[in-house]
Formats: C-alpha cells, sequence, structure tokens
C-alpha cells in the first residue's frame, strides 16, 4: 500500500461505489507503523456529501490492480496499482469506515483534543460474529462427542471459552457505544444544538402535535359512529321517530339526505335483481320440460334407397395385368360400391 500511494496521489481520484463518477479527490493518505491507512478527502458532490451525512456511505474501498503476489501464498497481495478509492455502502473491511466527515464549528485545538476512535462498530460486529461460530462449533464437538461415546474435554473448554469472549465483546459493546454518544454530541454541538436531547425534542414536537390531531379526529369519528344506530335489512318499516331523532343527533341534515338517497338507490337495485332472478328461474323450469335433443342426427333414406343393392354385373369389371377379369377384385369392387 505504502509504494502504490505516490502514483494514486497523482490524481486521487474519490468516486462513489467504484463506478466512473467523480466524488471528490484525496487530501492525504497515510499508513502508520501498524499498516493502518488512514485517508482525508474532500467530498464536493452534493449527492455524495448527502449520503455521507445521512449515513447511506458507511466506509472507503480501494479499486485498482495486483501486480505482484506472495510466492508462496498466492492469496497475499504484496503489490497493488491504487486507481482510485470509492465512497461505498458496504467496506469489504470493516475497519474502513468514514469516522468523522465535518470539521466545521470545531477550532484546531479542539480537533487535536478529541481522542481517535479505537476501535469501530465493525469490530464489534467481528466479535459477534466469532462468538456465534464458537457456538456453533460447540453444538457440532458435543454431537460428535456424543456419537462416538467419548467423554471429550473439549465442548468444556469452548465453553468456558466463550464465556470469557463473551465478557470482552460486552465490554467492548459498551466502549464503543459510549465513544459513538461522545462523538455524536461533539458533532451536534458543531451543528449548533446543546446536546442529542435538544435535538431529540425539536424533531419530535411537530410529530406529537401531528399525532395529537390525528387522535382527536378518530374520537371524533368513534362517537359520531356510536350514535348511528344500523337497521337489518329485514326492518321495513321507517323509523321511529325516538330513533329518528337518535339519527339526525349524530349525523347533520347533509349526511343524513346522502345515506337516505343511497338506501332508495339501494332498494330500487335490489328489487331490478329480484325480478331479473324469478325470470331466469321461469325460463329454467321451462327447459327443463322439454325432452332431451338427439345425441346424432339420421340419416332419412327412403325405403327404395334403403333396399338398392347394386349387382355385381353393374359394376365395371376389374381387369388383369392380360386382360381377362379378375373375379375376386371385381367382387370387392362391387361391395364397396353398396350404399352402408
Amino acid at each position: 500500500m505504502r509504494s502504490a500511494i505516490p502514483d494514486y496521489m497523482k490524481f486521487g481520484a474519490v468516486r462513489e461505489m467504484h463506478q466512473p463518477l467523480a466524488a471528490g479527490t484525496a487530501l492525504e493518505i497515510n499508513v502508520d507503523d501498524n499498516n493502518i491507512t488512514t485517508l482525508k478527502a474532500h467530498i464536493v458532490d452534493s449527492e455524495a456529501i448527502k449520503k455521507v451525512k445521512t449515513g447511506v456511505y458507511k466506509g472507503f474501498s480501494i479499486g485498482g490492480s495486483v501486480t505482484k503476489r506472495d510466492d508462496l501464498n498466492k492469496s497475499i497481495v504484496t503489490g497493488i496499482q491504487l486507481v482510485e478509492i470509492s465512497l461505498v455502502d458496504r467496506p469489504a473491511n470493516p475497519s474502513a469506515v468514514i469516522t468523522c466527515y465535518k470539521a466545521d464549528g470545531l477550532s484546531a485545538g479542539e480537533e487535536n483534543a478529541i481522542d481517535p476512535l479505537t476501535k469501530s462498530m465493525g469490530d464489534v460486529k467481528e466479535m459477534a460474529n466469532v462468538l456465534q461460530d464458537i457456538m456453533w462449533l460447540i453444538y457440532s464437538v458435543k454431537d460428535e462427542s456424543r456419537w462416538r461415546g467419548d467423554d471429550s474435554p473439549i465442548p468444556e473448554q469452548l465453553r468456558a471459552w466463550i464465556e470469557s469472549g463473551a465478557e470482552i465483546f460486552s465490554t467492548m459493546a459498551q466502549e464503543e457505544v459510549a465513544t459513538m454518544v461522545t462523538r455524536a454530541n461533539e458533532i451536534c454541538k458543531a451543528e449548533g444544538c446543546e446536546n442529542l436531547r435538544k435535538a431529540e425534542v425539536i424533531v419530535s414536537n411537530p410529530t406529537k402535535a401531528e399525532l395529537d390531531d390525528i387522535r382527536q379526529t378518530i374520537e371524533k369519528c368513534a362517537e359520531k359512529l356510536s350514535n348511528i344506530k344500523v337497521y337489518s335489512p329485514e326492518d321495513a318499516s321507517a323509523p321511529d321517530d325516538a330513533a329518528q331523532a337518535q339519527i339526525e343527533k349524530g349525523t347533520d341534515a347533509g349526511e343524513l339526505k346522502k345515506v337516505t338517497d343511497d338506501l332508495t338507490l339501494t332498494k330500487a337495485n335490489l328489487a331490478k335483481v329480484e325480478q331479473e332472478r324469478d325470470t331466469l328461474q321461469k325460463r329454467v323450469t321451462e327447459l327443463e320440460k322439454q325432452p332431451e335433443t338427439p345425441k346424432a342426427a339420421l340419416m332419412n333414406l327412403s325405403k327404395a334407397e334403403d333396399t338398392t343393392v347394386i349387382k355385381k354385373d353393374q359394376v365395371e369389371p376389374v381387369l388383369d395385368g392380360n386382360g381377362e377379369v379378375n373375379e375376386i377384385a371385381t367382387m370387392i369392387k362391387s361391395a364397396q360400391a353398396q350404399r352402408i
């Protein structure tokens, strides 16, 4: 990585999602003694800045080509040509995350006084994945021990190991969350708000007002519905005076007229449907009384046509190759000429 930096910094291309979309330029890139690479970039594209602020872009990813590999282990890359570094939503290296995207509002002294993050949520996630893998390993080793019928000490050793790992994971997660809250308060302070609680109140007040308005509307609708008496379809008589007064109390004149008109139209449509149903039922009854239609029609033949037989001498005889009459072929021809 160190050897690839000079050529990369000639252009310092910073892109989005390894696409030919320029997002900004690299200002500085260094590799420390622990082989940790630090990149400082100036992002100018408005959409890219918005995605960084909202957390869509969470880290960096390098793009280039491999120029050299280890002689013994080909999976180890020893030389690269670094072409560009992209803002990505899921970095391949969990540690390659964006920890700070804006420094406005902090003086140089305050900025230097901030302790750098020693770990990231990506490290916490990796630790959780390791513990999960160990859990599955314990299940597998335990099942194997039962199948073999031996008393292997490995499952118990792994269990003690995962207990120790769980304590380390809990401490790591608590430290990282505390660091995130401190960092968030610093960013909020730079933006002009006193703390996260104040920002939360600023955001939640309009939402609370809208929810209160919705709640009041629902309560009014529920009250009106409770005052409306619903009549069953069998009740054909008009509502009495008490029921009419109850309806007028729960609805205004305009709503009552609309409901009455809809009810009248519904009754008319119902009467029309019942009439059509009776007509169809009558037609079905008439069709059921008719005799069944023959499945096939027979040919109408007269007596003469039915008894007509074509004689052999009425058929032109069939001659063989010598010009003589072939009796068998002639009889077949006569039979085929008979009416079926």
